[in-house]
């Protein structure tokens, strides 16, 4: 080191353990300088670190994490990229270990015990992770029903869906008995694939619990003479209904505006209904969406 003050390159700007400092010769003095933060026992980051993002705490955790750790439940879903409520964003980290080994026991850190062999482990960044289901699993006795729906919903989702349906309703049944199972199991009766985001599926079961039919998500559309119309957010496709979100982001960029404008008017064009739900309508008064919704739907000559 050239100065006193300075830290070796290999530890610069990154977590590290205390160890690790004293090996390369930095002192306990230094280690305690204000330009470091402790997040952990024997963990050190640099200070505007200390409050970073999961996978901040969670490499500066994997610093000083024993063998047979590994992270689990809501910490594992935020890894996996699940979507979470905001009041769990910054919870502490929960880190598991397998029966006989005792629960991890630390500031900043939630503990617990899993059973041995019932549970899959996968590594992401080179860190020890529960597998998506698992952790979808492990979310239940912290997040409600709907949160878990919504979380479900992106894992079976999307073009590419990560698991099916199928292989959630295999996990939960691994589960039985946990904490938490009865809100997992009437989660799971709620999740459809096709749903490419979180308000997508709030807004379906805004519908569906309004007392209208189930929509289908995210469908191809074709015109009478075969040409492609375009993708619907919720169809109901047998009255030609199509309802919907446009979120802040599609007014924010552009090109995306101008190509939804394109497509709804290609809908428009084939005679479908078309009723719009902005974020300012779901932030309000929801009621007002259905009674839309309905109102197109009764138009079109559906009968409740």
């Amino acid at each position: 080191m050239n100065r006193r003050a300075d830290l070796p390159d290999g530890l610069r700007g990154r977590a590290f353990s205390v160890r690790d400092a004293l090996d390369h010769g930095v002192s306990r003095g230094r280690l305690r300088r204000q330009d470091l933060a402790a997040p952990f026992h024997g963990v050190r980051v640099p200070a505007a670190d200390a409050f970073g993002d999961v996978w901040s705490r969670c490499r500066a955790y994997a610093r000083r994490m024993p063998s047979g750790h590994i992270f689990s439940h809501v910490t594992a879903a935020q890894l996996h990229g699940l979507p979470m409520p905001t009041q769990l964003e910054s919870a502490p980290l929960h880190v598991s270990t397998f029966l006989p080994m005792q629960s991890p026991r630390a500031a900043g850190i939630v503990g617990h015990r899993l059973r041995q062999g019932s549970i899959d482990v996968g590594s992401l960044r080179r860190m020890p992770v529960v597998s998506l289901v698992d952790a979808w699993c492990q979310c239940a006795p912290f997040m409600s029903v709907d949160e878990l729906i919504i979380a479900g919903d992106h894992i079976v989702g999307g073009r590419y869906p990560q698991k099916t349906v199928k292989q959630l309703r295999s996990a939960v049944d691994s589960y039985a008995g946990a904490r938490g199972v009865r809100t997992l199991k009437h989660a799971l009766e709620w999740v459809r694939p096709g749903s490419e985001s979180p308000k997508e599926t709030e807004l379906r079961l805004l519908l569906v619990r309004g007392g209208l039919p189930e929509p289908e998500l995210n469908g191809d559309v074709f015109g009478a003479d075969g040409a492609f119309i375009g993708r619907g957010d919720l169809l109901y496709r047998r009255f030609k209904v199509l309802v919907e979100y446009d979120g802040s982001q599609h007014a924010d960029d552009r090109r995306q505006f101008h190509r939804d404008v394109d497509r709804l008017e290609a809908f428009s064009v084939d005679e479908w209904r078309v009723v719009r739900v902005l974020k300012e309508h779901m932030n309000g008064d929801r009621s007002e969406i259905v009674t839309r919704v309905r109102n197109a739907l009764i138009s079109r000559g559906w009968r409740p």
